[in-house]
């Protein structure tokens, strides 16, 4: 009988054999029928944190944690017994280590047979699998996730192998396959869920499209068969799924069923056919009864007198203004009134019209093809006492409307006039007054400044000055900008530039009027940054925003300025900490002269956000906002490239 001295021994002599087996980027080691450990490789040392004195003095149990050894020493010993009946079926088993220290880590094991002579001697191969594991739970969160994505969406989502069985279907799926997707998931589509009237060229284009033979529609209609037996028309949506490597392994298809609806339009149909039949039956009766009122109507001025039936039916029309839009009565007798009528007011013209049939007049306005008509409505009674026509007089006051929304033009304009008069006085009554007082006084004491000793003073005072004068500069720039986006005078020069260089300019260049603490921070998402627009015309839009957000946000806050692409538009966010728009406020934030009640203390002309609206709209593009009083304002801006 072989000792395990003797075992090791016959394998420390064999040189080239330990190089190999000390140099394996796997833990190897070799343990006897009872467990004890004969050899080991560094990579075991490593792995396990011991030695390897230490090492040939354990069992493998000493390098399983204590509280799962039970389960995992009977897993062992399981695959111990496929070793020794030669059964390697290239398993592995998955346990869990611990190292010297206490620290427990997932391994895979595979162990097999290698001396058997006398007493059973077995090689572990042994892995840290946390890696491993750690990407199979990514995975397997991602999948989840996925089909959780899949199955709150409203259309049935659907996956096809190459070899014809479903890969994958969603909650919506099942719904209308009447199956749970334990039944469905691998199953052959075409064979369980396809029609046989459909089934043989519906494989056949699938089959060809995944050979490359043609290319299946985007877009198209086919029945599939429910648990019940039933067909449901479904409108397909057909989608290519690649591998890494760009081969085509599997057809994503996107369904809605659409049964119902063309069930409704075989019924719309059928009633629109019917409708047209009576119509023409209708038109025949109708003929001698116009000739009367033709001849009363055929001259009324500016409109139409109308006679409807209960369908609303065209019994009688004449009037001038059918001559001016080139149509005759006799291209409307017998037609429906409802095929002439837009289809945004048509159900609330229909809705009036069919309250006279009950007996209550009624007058009303309508305007169509930039046109206002006002129609008057009255029951016509037969000699019954019954309602079956209704007599519409339809007039057109498109001139006389045009002149009364002149004069409210004009009213509105003299009082927008006199309000813009009133602000411009009130405004600049106070943004001259202030800095042309701070200069009067900062001169005269100036004069007075005259020795060497009071440099310091003049300097302050000179300093003043220059910032007053800034500040009256800055409104004139201002009333200059929005005199020539009033007049039309400026025009839009598109050239290509960088937009993120063009905006940290503009930051570092703003810092220079930051309150003490205040910092800008932008950032750019994303690769592009190359865009297409009139490059003054970004820069004073980034000013104003930035000078807006510095001049109302304290000391010590921070101003947040980002760019980004997204469906080829360029998107500015500016964000600040300021004092916010107080909201029964925020409707007049893009009014000339317009300065929230909280900021009346700061200065300003209110004319800031009123430009950057003016010169984003020259651009394309869009503006909105948002804002809460006493945490701030974000403005958000996108420009079409």
């Amino acid at each position: 009988m072989k000792t395990s001295t003797a075992i090791e021994k016959k394998f420390k002599s064999q040189n080239i054999y330990q190089s190999l087996f000390d140099s394996a980027s796997e833990g190897l080691l070799i343990f006897n029928g009872a467990g004890k450990i004969l050899l080991n490789n560094k990579f075991c040392e490593n792995l396990f944190e011991y030695t390897i004195d230490e090492l040939n003095s354990l069992s493998v149990h000493h390098l399983l944690p204590p509280d799962e050894k039970d389960e995992n020493i009977l897993k062992l010993e399981k695959f111990k017994q496929k070793a020794n009946e030669r059964r390697n079926d290239n398993s592995q088993l998955d346990l869990w280590g611990i190292t010297k220290n206490g620290k427990q880590f997932p391994i895979e094991v595979s162990v097999s047979l290698i001396e058997d002579e006398e007493e059973p001697i077995y090689l572990a191969i042994i892995r840290d699998s946390t890696i491993r594991r750690q990407t199979d739970y990514a995975l397997r969160r991602e999948k989840e996730t996925a089909q959780q994505y899949l199955d709150v969406a409203g259309n049935m989502f659907l996956v096809i192998n190459p070899d014809e069985s479903v890969g994958l279907i969603n909650q919506k799926g099942c719904e209308i396959l009447g199956f749970k997707d334990i039944e469905i998931v691998g199953e052959n589509w075409f064979d369980n869920y396809v029609p046989i009237k459909n089934r043989e060229s519906q494989r056949d284009l699938f089959r060809n499209h995944f050979s490359g033979k043609v290319q299946a529609p985007d877009k198209f209609e086919s029945p599939i068969i429910n648990a019940n037996g039933e067909e449901r028309l479904i409108l397909w949506h057909t989608s290519d799924l690649h591998d890494t490597e760009g081969n085509l392994n599997a057809i994503l298809r996107s369904g809605v069923d659409i049964t119902k609806q063309k069930e409704v339009e075989r019924k719309l149909h059928q009633l629109n056919s019917e409708l047209e039949a009576r119509v023409e039956m209708r038109t025949r009766e109708l003929e001698e009864s116009q000739k009367l009122y033709r001849l009363i109507a055929r001259n009324f001025p500016n409109g139409t007198i109308n006679v409807f039936d209960r369908d609303l039916n065209y019994v009688f029309v004449e009037g001038r203004e059918l001559f001016v839009n080139g149509i005759t009565s006799d291209m409307l007798v017998g037609t429906s009134y409802l095929k002439r009528l837009p289809k945004d007011i048509a159900l609330d013209i229909v809705d009036r019209l069919k309250e006279v049939f009950n007996g209550r007049n009624c007058t009303f306005q309508i305007e169509h093809n930039n046109n206002v008509y006002e129609l008057n409505a009255v029951a016509l009674y037969d000699v019954m006492g019954v309602i079956n026509q209704i007599l519409v007089v339809e007039q057109n006051i498109t001139q006389q409307k045009r002149v009364e929304e002149e004069l409210q033009k004009t009213v509105e304009k003299e009082k927008e006039l006199n309000a813009l008069k009133s602000r411009f006085v009130s405004m600049a009554s106070h943004e001259f007054r202030t800095p042309l007082g701070t200069i009067l006084s900062s001169v005269s004491l100036v004069e007075k400044y005259t020795s060497q000793e009071h440099a310091e003073r003049r300097k302050k005072h000179i300093e003043r000055i220059k910032s007053s004068v800034g500040n009256l500069t800055n409104i004139l720039n201002d009333f200059l900008s929005l005199d020539k986006l009033e007049t039309g005078n400026i025009k839009v020069n598109k050239s290509e530039f960088s937009y993120p260089e063009l905006a940290e300019n503009v930051c570092e260049e703003m810092y220079s009027i930051c309150k003490s603490g205040q910092r800008i921070h932008y950032e750019h998402k994303g690769q592009a940054s190359s865009v297409n627009m009139d490059r003054q015309m970004a820069r004073n839009i980034l000013i104003n925003l930035l000078s807006n957000a510095i001049k109302y946000s304290d000391e010590d806050q921070h101003i947040l300025v980002q760019s980004y692409f997204k469906n080829q538009k360029l998107y500015l966010k500016v964000k600040d900490e300021g004092m916010g728009i107080p909201k029964e406020e925020q409707k007049h934030l893009f009014e000339r002269f317009f300065r929230a009640n909280n900021a009346s203390n700061i200065q300003g002309t209110g004319l800031g956000l009123n430009i950057v609206k003016k010169y984003t709209e020259l651009l394309k593009g869009t503006i909105k906002f948002e804002s809460k009083e006493g945490e701030g304002t974000t403005f958000t801006l996108s420009f079409p490239q």
